[in-house]
């Protein structure tokens, strides 16, 4: 009898280990904890990253983009030149994807001193302005040059444009590649969408903060 007893209480342990190891019944449970997870973790990063933007020391903030090694004067300029990416952009991603592709390094190599900025990857042009002015800041006092020429690709180039306006003390020249200087139509119907579909654009303003937070 006692052995019976045993017998039907590992059939009904076994049965609920069964049970317990079933993939439906436990990925639900660890995906939903592991979405929290990353989610706190992006959150935390991308707010880490948010105070490193102002301090050149960071990876993630303002760097020389190479050594001064010069093999020629040819493109040497009496300012330091401060690259400033667009929207969703980044210095080097994953450390192997340069944003602006060599471009840094051959100036570098003949005579130019070049910043690499990060700012939020996605956020408006005030603040990634400001953010982008307080490393003009320290750039100037970390050269010892009074100005710089800021140059912008895509949304950079508004960025810029802002700290010329607020700032122009610190600014030799501005140049923007590729910005939507007279403004994007597109931009602005996708705008007028998002905010016509109430839970579908939040869902969608969401996702591209949580892109934004991940970028940085």
């Amino acid at each position: 009898m006692k052995k019976k007893a045993m017998k039907i209480k590992a059939i009904k342990l076994s049965a609920y280990l069964r049970t317990a190891i079933t993939p439906s019944a436990f990925l639900p449970t660890i995906g939903a904890i592991g979405t929290g997870i990353l989610l706190m973790t992006l959150q935390t990063t991308s707010a880490q990253a948010a105070g490193q933007y102002y301090n050149c020391a960071t990876d993630s903030g303002c760097e020389l983009v190479g050594a001064r090694l010069f093999t020629s004067n040819y493109t040497k300029t009496q300012y330091p030149v401060v690259l400033v990416h667009g929207l969703g952009g980044f210095n080097k991603l994953f450390g192997v994807v340069d944003y602006f592709y060599g471009i840094p390094q051959d100036l570098m190599r003949n005579g130019t001193d070049v910043y690499a900025t990060k700012t939020s990857a996605v956020n408006n042009s005030e603040v990634r302005g400001e953010q982008l002015l307080q490393q003009v800041k320290t750039i100037t006092a970390v050269s010892g040059k009074p100005k710089v020429n800021l140059l912008g690709h895509s949304q950079g180039g508004i960025d810029i444009r802002y700290v010329a306006g607020v700032a122009p003390e610190y600014v030799a020249s501005v140049t923007a590649v590729s910005s939507p200087e007279q403004g994007s139509k597109t931009a602005d119907d996708v705008l007028k969408t998002i905010s016509a579909t109430g839970v579908v654009g939040d869902a969608t303003l969401g996702f591209l903060e949580l892109i934004g937070g991940f970028t940085d």
